[in-house]
Parts: C-alpha cells; structure tokens; sequence
C-alpha cells in the first residue's frame, strides 16, 4: 500500500514537469479527456492539464472579441470619413460649377459692353481738330477780340478755354497770334475767362501781364484781352496782353459730340456663339482636374471680382456717354428763332443785351414770356450753360425779405450763394445770376436799376 502511494506520488510529479513540454496536447485532447472519466493517478495527472488549459484559451477568446470590435470600430470611422469626403467633394464641385456659370456671363456681359463701347464715335463737325473731349476751330480772317468771340458763339462755341498743359501745348500748335477767352474787362488785374472762371495756371510771357495804359483822344485803353503769339516763343510761355481792338485770329472750342454706329447683328451673334462655346470647352477642361479645384476656384473668384469692377466701370462710362447724348440731342434743341432755345418742355430766351429788372421783364412780356422761374436743380443748371450773367423773375419788391417769383408764387427752391440775400446799403430787391459762383450756389441779389442780361421763359413754342 505505501509502495503504491510512492509510485501514484511520483507519477503526479512527472506529469507536473512535463506539462510545459506537452502544452499543446491539451487543446487537442481537452474536450475528448472531460467526456472520458480516467481513475487512479491518469486522472489526477490530466486533471491538473485541463485547469492549467483554460485560462489562456479564455484569454485567446476575449482577444479575438476585441480585435473584432476595434475592426468593426474602425470600418464605421472609415465610412463616416469617406462619407464626409465625398459630400465636400461634391460641395466644392458645385461651389466651382456655380462660380464658372457666374464667371461665363460675366464675360458675356463685359465683351457685349466692350462692342457697345466701341460702337460709340466722338465726332468734331468738319473743318474742326479734336482734343479729349473738345472741338477746335481756327478762323480764316482777323478781326477784334469782341468779334471773334461773336464768330464763335455763331458757331454755338465760344472762344477758347486753357485748362490744362496739354491743351495749351495742343492750342499753340494750331496757329499762331490768335485770341483766346482770357480778359480782365470786368475788372482791371482779375483774369477770368469766357465762362466766369478764374484761371487755374496762366503761360504768360517773361514780364506779362504789364498793364500798359495808352492815351487816346483824352481817354485811358487799357490791355484788357490776350493773345498767344506762337512763333518763335516757347509754347507754355505765350500768352500776352493786348488791347481788344488789334486784329488777329482767333480759336473757338466747344464740346464734342457722340454717335452710335450699327453693326451686323447676325456677325455678333455668330461671334457670340462662338465665344460660348469656346468657354464651355474651357469649362470642360476645367472638370478634368480635381487635384487643383481649390485653386482654380480662387483664380475663379479672383477673376468674377475683377470682371465685377470692369463691368461697374463700364456701366459708369455708358452712363456717362448716355447722359452727353441726352444733353446733346434732347436738352438743348436749338430753334431757328435767334436766341431760344429749348429745355424739357418750355422755351428760354438767353438776352444779348443788359437793361434793368423791370424792363428786361417788360422785353420778355412782349415776347409772350415772363423772367425765368427756377424750380429745380435740372433747370438751375440749365441756366449755368449761359455765357453772362442774368436775372431771374425773383424779386422782394413788394415786402423786404418776402421773395416771391414774377407768378406770385413763394420762393421754394433756393440756390443762393453764401451769405446772400444780403440787402446790401437797403437797395438790393432784384435777383441776379451769376456765372462765375460755384455750379449751384449763384443767385444774388442787387439793385433792381442795374444793367444785366435776363433770360425769359415761355411754355409756347416761340413763333
């Protein structure tokens, strides 16, 4: 019985030793030993096996658990990502779509301003030169200052205008001793030209103006007008003053006019189609490249603003040739009765004489008319395109300080210049319009006995 024990105990402790060098023989016989009963010390030996077998098989089991659900994790955040992909994709690619259907008719639309714009010609009437906006005209005779500018408002023009460098250099070019608007007849030493306006630069000779006086027959001339004497001198050092009564040529200047020119429709058409079609080719192009979609949607971007500001800029120089050939074609219709003309509706005549308030109303009610009546700011400058000053039918005759218009109607409407009216010595009840003020602020008032030019107006087409 004890040899027995000794042997069962020896064998236990064998199999104990082996059991690292026969590991794997438990997972092939694990299932196969716990459905056999085994007695004696097999039994114990292949016991101890199976408890030794378990826990790493368990271990292996959660493993794969957990690798299945780590893969499982990954799949989902893998199609979420490429889910989020491809709707930016799609996203940017109609983005693009959008700013390429943008960019096509903006093109369109600036190469149809661009034929617009080209088919608009400034023109001078024949025999006249052009420079920038303005027509010149150099007379075949020579005559006084006082003639030569009557020549040039024959010719709807006036005598001309100095305003910049480049036109006193183009001006001196075109002949040589000839007047210009320049005079200080008004008031002695106080340049102003045809306009009323002061002279921003002057091109006098080396020691001009010198305000020589003569004596005539008991009487002072003054030089009081000035000529440019083109020859031999330097051209942005010409000008001299002189009496009005020499004779010499002279220049007039006016503005220019604009005229549209027709083209063929079905050329442009034809061009048109083409021009599209070699856009959407471009667009095709465009497509095949995901990679630069990013920056093509810049450049995209970048080019819509551009053509944005090219088409704002074209639309303000369409305007403005639009409004130059509304004030040219519709504003001022000129009549074969000398001295009117034409302003929306009603009929003005502009005087060429001076006379007093009340009987330059008197001249106007014999034509059927009365002094103007001003009541916008369209027919203020209206009046402004006049060559001198003139009244208006305003007055404060009947009470001071209640301006009323010759209707009887109350003064509205006001484009006073600053500090006016001002009833100046107590004797100021008529109002004047002045040339020389700012664009809008003209009126003043003066003593109604003053000589001015006056303008009347009439609603009936003059006979």
């Amino acid at each position: 019985m004890e040899t027995r024990k000794d042997e069962d105990s020896e064998s236990i402790y064998m199999n104990v030793d082996d059991n690292g060098a026969n590991h794997s023989e438990v997972y092939e016989n694990f299932f196969a030993d716990t459905a056999t009963p085994k007695a004696g010390s097999q039994a114990v030996s292949e016991g101890k096996q199976v408890r030794s077998g378990r826990p790493a098989a368990v271990c292996l089991g959660l493993l794969c658990v957990l690798l299945l659900a780590v893969i499982m994790g990954l799949s989902t955040k893998h199609n979420a990502e490429k889910e989020q992909l491809w709707n930016r994709f799609n996203n940017v690619t109609m983005e693009r779509d959008q700013l390429q259907a943008s960019f096509d008719n903006l093109t369109i639309e600036r190469d149809g301003l661009q034929r617009q714009l080209s088919n608009i010609e400034i023109l001078c009437p024949h025999g006249w030169r052009r420079f920038k906006s303005s027509c010149y005209y150099v007379s075949h005779n020579i005559n006084t200052w006082d003639h030569g500018r009557q020549d040039c408002r024959g010719k709807e023009a006036d005598l001309v205008i100095i305003t910049s460098r480049e036109e006193q250099t183009f001006v001196s070019g075109l002949a040589s001793n000839f007047w210009i608007g320049l005079t200080d007849r008004d008031r002695l030493r106080q340049w102003k030209w045809v306009d009323g306006t002061l002279p921003i630069s002057g091109y006098w000779m080396r020691g001009e103006p010198n305000y020589y006086t003569y004596w005539n027959s008991g009487t002072f001339i003054h030089e009081n007008c000035v000529q440019v004497a083109s020859n031999g001198y330097d051209p942005l050092f010409n000008w001299k003053k002189v009496r009005c009564d020499r004779l010499h040529t002279w220049i007039c200047e006016k503005m220019t006019r604009c005229v549209i020119k027709y083209i063929n429709v079905k050329e442009e058409k034809k061009s048109l189609s083409q021009t599209v079609l070699s856009l959407k080719v471009e667009r095709e192009t465009l497509l095949s490249s995901i990679r630069n979609l990013t920056e093509e949607r810049d450049q995209l971007k970048s080019s819509y603003q551009n053509l944005t500001k090219e088409r704002d800029q074209m639309n303000k120089t369409m305007n403005e040739l639009k409004d130059k050939l509304m004030s040219a074609d519709n504003v001022t219709e000129m009549f074969n009765v000398e001295g009117w003309k034409k302003f929306g509706s009603r009929y003005y005549y502009f005087s060429t004489e001076e006379k007093s308030w009340n009987k330059s109303r008197q001249d106007c009610i014999e034509r059927g008319a009365d002094l103007v009546i001003i009541n916008s700011r369209e027919e203020q400058e209206f009046i402004k395109k006049g060559s001198r000053d003139v009244w208006i039918g305003l007055s404060d005759e009947e009470r001071e300080g209640e301006w009323k218009w010759v209707d009887g109607s109350a003064l509205t409407t006001t484009f006073w210049k600053s500090g006016e009216p001002n009833d100046f010595q107590r004797g100021e009840d008529c109002a004047v319009f002045l040339l020389c003020s700012l664009p809008l602020r003209t009126w003043n008032d003066l003593p109604c006995t003053h000589s001015v030019a006056w303008v009347c107006e009439s609603t009936k087409r003059p006979a």
